[in-house]
């Protein structure tokens, strides 16, 4: 008997009791969905993770003053400071953060300011929707110059350029030099709702000479480790021991993997755990197929039909169970996964490797969950067999 002549008499077998059919496959189905879904979805997170991470550098350490110190030891002269005594550094820039209200033309927003360096555009793959970023004369000449995050500048000059206008801020008159783009980025709280100003004219708006923080860029990420030593005991040294804590966020992206990874291997291990008991289903339909046909296996052993050829006919029909609702859940799992990317916003790309695996797996348990009852097809005793009623 042929492979088609195989296939054609099991599939009518299954259409002969469709909703059972469907019931036995549904295991199967929801199993492949799971994993192509967790797959798909765990990697674009994964993906996510590490552009939006990327867009602060990678390869990037933060120093600050510890919670249970003095928050005003770090001062610029420190970034001059690890320059030179620390190798490998890529860049290197203060960071300082206040919140201030922005007036302009009687409307106020209240917005996070952030005194740095040009360095920091660099660094953080700043995109510009007008302008420019703070340059090196702003902070040489501490200039009143300040960029405005997209949603300040919408709230408080709508669809009208912000270039050039002159805004105030702690009695200060500030030039608004450019106005950065919102990218959506994942990690809003981060992200959203800052203006920058320079570093110097910082600290004489808010009347300190201390920076909150000091930013660490390595251009090997295989440097990292030894940069952030390097640093870390140079200001412990200057500045007493628990003086600083320090965020680096190559471990951040590392940690954020990590997680994601377990989630896809708990998940993924449900999702097989659903397509055992898959399995155990097609196993179990597959043997009360076997006593409802007992009859028809003793007229086709009667006629000379060898047992090989009705084992092979019983384990089709199970591997077409399982190949079906492997199909079903492909089918399924797509869906749900770009339905998943419209709803969650992530770029889901689907999963080739989960689709092959799931097929390959289905078909090895339409194989071994379907060869008991082949087995016990294949060895009825066609006398019995055609008393069975």
């Amino acid at each position: 008997m042929q492979l088609s002549e195989y296939i054609r008499m099991s599939l009518s077998e299954i259409r002969r009791n469709l909703v059972r059919s469907v019931l036995t496959i549904l295991g199967i189905v929801i199993g492949v969905c799971a994993m192509i879904m967790v797959l798909s979805v765990g990697d674009a997170g994964q993906e996510s993770v590490y552009n939006e991470l990327e867009k602060f550098g990678i390869n990037r350490l933060f120093i600050y003053p510890n919670e249970n110190v003095d928050k005003d030891i770090l001062k610029r002269s420190d970034i001059e400071y690890l320059s030179e005594h620390v190798s490998r550094i890529d860049e290197i820039s203060p960071q300082s953060f206040a919140t201030a209200k922005i007036t302009y033309n009687g409307k106020s927003e209240t917005t996070e300011i952030v005194g740095t360096t040009e360095v920091l555009k660099d660094v953080e793959n700043k995109v510009m929707a007008e302008g420019r970023f703070i340059n090196e004369n702003d902070v040489e000449y501490a200039r009143n110059s300040i960029v405005l995050s997209d949603d300040i500048k919408e709230a408080l000059f709508g669809n009208a350029s912000a270039l050039g206008e002159t805004v105030e801020m702690n009695g200060k008159k500030l030039k608004v030099v450019g106005v950065e783009q919102n990218t959506k980025p994942l990690y809003t709280s981060i992200t959203s709702a800052k203006s920058y100003i320079s570093i110097s004219a910082y600290e004489e708006i808010f009347q300190t000479a201390s920076v909150g923080e000091i930013s660490i860029t390595v251009a090997n990420s295989s440097d990292m480790d030894s940069v952030a030593q390097r640093s870390v005991d140079l200001l412990l040294d200057k500045y007493g021991s628990n003086s600083i804590k320090t965020m680096n966020l190559a471990e951040e992206a590392k940690n954020a993997e990590n997680i994601l990874t377990i989630f896809k291997l708990v998940i993924g291990a449900i999702a097989l755990i659903s397509l055992f008991v898959g399995g155990i289903g097609i196993m179990n339909i597959m043997l009360v197929t076997v006593r409802e046909r007992t009859k028809e296996i003793g007229i086709r052993k009667a006629l000379g039909a060898k047992n090989s050829v009705i084992l092979k006919q019983f384990l089709m029909e199970s591997i077409l169970y399982a190949l079906i609702g492997s199909v079903s859940g492909v089918a399924m799992g797509v869906l749900l996964s770009v339905l998943a990317e419209k709803a969650i916003g992530l770029s889901v790309q689907i999963s080739l490797f989960s689709i092959g695996a799931s097929v390959v797996f289905s078909a090895i348990i339409g194989i071994l969950f379907g060869i008991i009852p082949a087995f016990k097809a294949a060895r009825l005793d066609p006398s019995q067999s055609l008393r069975h009623s």
